[in-house]
C-alpha cells in the first residue's frame, strides 16, 4: 500500500511538472509571436506642413510636423534643437497619428527637428535634421509707401536651405501690395538684379491656387516687375469683397537646398 502512494506522489510531481513546463513553453512561444524581430525603420519623409492646411488657431504660434509611418513602430520620438548642430532634446512621444504640433512659441521662431520610431525592441535611427519657422505677422515685415514701383524701409531676414517662411496680412482695404529684393550674402546689400535664391508667391486664403505664382525665379525663370533696380513687387486691387480677407505671403528656396537672404515690405492701402 505504501508502495502505491509512493507511486502515485511521484507520478503526480512528475505530472505537476510536465504541466508546468508546458505553460512556460506557452507563454514563451507567445512571447515569440508578439515581439517584433528588431527595431522599426526611421520614420520617412519627415517635413513640415504648410501652416494653413490647418485651422488659423494654430498658425502664428506653431510649426506643423508631419511623417510617414514605420512598420512595426509603437510611437515616435520628437527631438529639438535650437541651432542645427546643437544639443537635440526629447520634446514630444507620439504613439497615435504621425503628426505633430510644436506650439506656444513666438512668431518668427526657427526650430530644428529630428525624429525617431520605437518599439519593444529598441528604436530606429534619427531621421536627418529638418528646419520650421512659425509665421509672421505684419509687425516683421518693412512698411511700404507711394505707389508703384513703392518707397519705404524694408526688413531683411535670411533663408536657411529647406526653410520656408510665411507672412499672414488681413486686407479689407482697396489696395494690397508685397515687395521684396535678393541680399547678397557676402556685403549685406540689395543686388541690382535678381538672382535664382528665392520665390515668392501670394495667394488667397481658402483658395489652394496662388493669385500670383512663385516668381523672382532670376535667370532661372519668370519675374514680375523689375523697374526699381532691387525690388519685385505684388500689387493689385481688393476693393471686392470676394477679395479681401486672408492672404499667405510664401517665400521659399529656389530648391531644398539653396538658402540666402532677402528683404520684403507690405502696404494694404
Amino acid at each position: 500500500m505504501k508502495n502505491k502512494r509512493k507511486m502515485f506522489k511521484a507520478i503526480r510531481s512528475i505530472a505537476i511538472i510536465a504541466i508546468v513546463a508546458m505553460i512556460g513553453l506557452s507563454m514563451a512561444a507567445c512571447d515569440l509571436e508578439i515581439k517584433p524581430p528588431s527595431p522599426p525603420s526611421t520614420p520617412s519623409n519627415f517635413r513640415v506642413v504648410d501652416p494653413m492646411s490647418s485651422s488659423h488657431a494654430g498658425v502664428f504660434e506653431t510649426i506643423h510636423l508631419q511623417w510617414s509611418s514605420s512598420p512595426s513602430a509603437d510611437g515616435y520620438r520628437i527631438l529639438r534643437s535650437n541651432t542645427a548642430n546643437g544639443s537635440y532634446s526629447q520634446i514630444a512621444e507620439v504613439t497615435t497619428g504621425t503628426s505633430y504640433q510644436d506650439t506656444y512659441l513666438d512668431d518668427g521662431t526657427r526650430r530644428f527637428y529630428k525624429i525617431k520610431a520605437y518599439n519593444s525592441v529598441g528604436e530606429s535611427a534619427e531621421s536627418a535634421v529638418i528646419v520650421g519657422t512659425t509665421a509672421f505677422r505684419l509687425g516683421h515685415m518693412g512698411s511700404l509707401s507711394g505707389n508703384p514701383p513703392f518707397t519705404g524701409s524694408f526688413t531683411r531676414r535670411d533663408l536657411l536651405a529647406g526653410e520656408t517662411h510665411y507672412y499672414f496680412i488681413w486686407t479689407g482695404s482697396n489696395n494690397f501690395a508685397v515687395a521684396w529684393g535678393d541680399l547678397d550674402r557676402s556685403t549685406g546689400t540689395n543686388l541690382t538684379s535678381p538672382i535664382a535664391d528665392i520665390m515668392v508667391g501670394i495667394r488667397q486664403d481658402g483658395y489652394s491656387a496662388y493669385v500670383y505664382d512663385m516668381c523672382d525665379w532670376g535667370w532661372n525663370g519668370p519675374t514680375k516687375n523689375t523697374s526699381r533696380a532691387h525690388t519685385n513687387f505684388f500689387a493689385f486691387s481688393t476693393a471686392s469683397v470676394a477679395d479681401q480677407g486672408w492672404y499667405t505671403v510664401v517665400v521659399k528656396g529656389f530648391n531644398a537646398a539653396s538658402s540666402g537672404n532677402y528683404s520684403i515690405a507690405y502696404r494694404v492701402w
